[in-house]
Parts: structure tokens; C-alpha cells; sequence
């Protein structure tokens, strides 16, 4: 709506000059020049709006990409989790990562907590224990 408004405020201002200016040179050997100025100006005026608030960003945010794409990863990495759990007959309240970044940027899970009353054995035994990323159980 912002720019609806400045791009009519712009619209009434060089109009309104462009009156003025008709108003002022009578009509005679210089009224096709200013007309052609002033038609000139106000063309100029419309691209210009329209390059400034129009713009197009054609160099999206990679880091937005790449954090999204992370959390997508971790989303993942949960749902397979769960899956396996519950596959196992595992009773569980929820499970969370502690996450770090690596050398390359990326985000790693580092630990995951499963909240249940299974042993720390039987968990690891269902997803792993990998040198990646820890396992701890957090009794309920």
C-alpha cells in the first residue's frame, strides 16, 4: 500500500508540473518542445518508480536456503527415529537433537534425547550409536 501511495504522489507531482510548465510557455515555436519535455520527464518518471519499487531480487538468500534445508534434514532425521521406536514398540514422550555446526557450515546432530522409561541398551540397539552423534535417555 506504501508504495501504491508514493507511486500516485509521484503521478500528481509531475503532472501537476507538467501543468505548470504548459501554463507558463504560450503557445508558439517552443510549446512542442516543452510538451516533448515534459512527456519526456514524466515516461522517465514512470520507469523510474518502477525500477525503485519494483525490483526484483535475482540473488536469493542462500544462508535462508541452507538453514531450511537443515531443518528439513533434522525434521527428517526425527521422523525416522520415531518411526524406528514405535516400529519397536518403544513408548516414548518426545525426542530432541543438540545440534553444532561443522567446518563446512553445516548443522550435525551432535546428541539426541529420548524421553522414555526403556533402557539406554535397547534404544541404542534400535537406532544406533553412531560416532556422530550420542544417544541419551532421559527416564520419565
Amino acid at each position: 500500500m506504501k508504495d501504491f501511495i508514493s507511486f500516485v504522489t509521484s503521478f500528481c507531482v509531475v503532472s501537476a508540473v507538467i501543468g505548470g510548465l504548459s501554463i507558463i510557455f504560450p503557445s508558439g515555436k517552443l510549446s512542442k518542445s516543452v510538451r516533448y519535455i515534459a512527456v519526456l520527464s514524466l515516461i522517465c518518471a514512470f520507469i523510474g518508480i518502477f525500477f525503485v519499487k519494483f525490483n526484483i531480487d535475482v540473488h536469493p538468500d542462500l544462508s535462508r536456503i541452507e538453514k531450511s534445508q537443515n531443518d528439513t534434514d533434522i525434521y527428517l532425521t526425527k521422523m525416522i527415529f520415531e518411526n524406528a521406536l514405535k516400529t519397536n514398540n518403544i513408548t516414548f514422550s518426545k525426542i530432541d537433537f543438540l545440534t553444532d555446526k561443522n567446518e563446512n557450515g553445516s548443522i550435525i546432530i551432535t546428541k539426541v534425547f529420548i524421553y522414555t522409561s526403556c533402557s539406554k541398551e535397547k534404544i541404542e540397539e534400535i537406532i544406533g550409536n553412531s560416532s556422530e552423534y550420542e544417544v541419551e535417555v532421559i527416564d520419565e
